[in-house]
């Protein structure tokens, strides 16, 4: 199962939220995304808004695959020895009121500890190429950083 979490930000993060139920549409792997405030509606994965922390930690510690949003909160997955993607809320998009997410990721994954994802159109592969039997992206992440993006590298 693919567990997608976009944390309890004010602020939408459909990009994330429309990129994952495209990739539902196309896998036969479960996809379940709490989609926190977004506007969008999920119509491939499975979905909620918010949950109680002890259901977040059941989520987390049943999925092969962790696409998170770029905060603290993420560290819980890293905690639980998941393969975690994280995708950055941006400015630039509304969808947080600087770029402190793009800055946190990136020194996460340059410690090995999460495969940053800067640009939404390198999620789909990104999940691709770590397949279905990925259990800890501290185990295959090489990230490269060119013009401040992180791209995971095969």
């Amino acid at each position: 199962m693919i567990f997608v979490t976009v944390g309890m930000h004010g602020k939408s993060f459909d990009r994330l939220v429309a990129a994952m139920d495209r990739y539902a549409a196309r896998t036969l792997e479960p996809v379940v995304i709490q989609t926190g405030c977004a506007e969008f509606i999920p119509r491939h994965a499975r979905w909620f808004r918010f949950a109680s922390p002890e259901d977040m930690d059941r989520y987390t510690s049943q999925a092969r695959l962790i696409v998170s949003h770029g905060s603290s909160a993420l560290l819980s997955a890293v905690g639980a020895d998941k393969s975690v993607i994280a995708v950055p809320r941006r400015r630039c998009f509304a969808e947080h009121d600087d770029d402190s997410q793009v800055d946190f990721v990136n020194r996460l994954a340059a410690r090995g500890l999460v495969i940053g994802v800067i640009d939404i159109d390198d999620l789909d592969s990104t999940i691709d190429q770590l397949g279905v039997h990925a259990t800890s992206s501290r185990h295959h992440a090489l990230v490269s950083y060119d013009g401040g993006f992180a791209k995971v590298l095969a």
